[in-house]
């Protein structure tokens, strides 16, 4: 294989790298964590979140179908459109 072909699509951009940190607490930090309940209450909260959007998704998704059931065409309609989507 010849790499000459390949040069102009090599070495373009520079590596980018992910680093991951981690966060501990030092110090008084945890007893105040601790004090305060802080993670029972992001766990409440995520709890929470998941209900939510269940409750939300339900509602756009019956919003949807009210308004997609009132949708209709006529068949002359239809190959207008058709024409037009596959024209582009």
């Amino acid at each position: 294989m010849n790499t000459k072909n390949f040069e102009q699509f090599t070495n373009l951009y520079k590596v980018q790298k992910t680093l991951r940190f981690e966060l501990k607490p030092i110090g008084e930090t945890v007893i105040n964590i601790k004090k305060v309940d802080l993670l029972k209450a992001d766990e409440t909260r995520a709890d929470n979140y998941k209900k939510a959007k269940k409750i939300i998704d339900e509602f756009h998704k019956d919003f949807i179908q009210q308004r997609l059931s009132r949708l209709s065409f006529e068949e002359a309609d239809l190959g207008t459109y058709s024409f037009t989507i596959h024209k582009n």
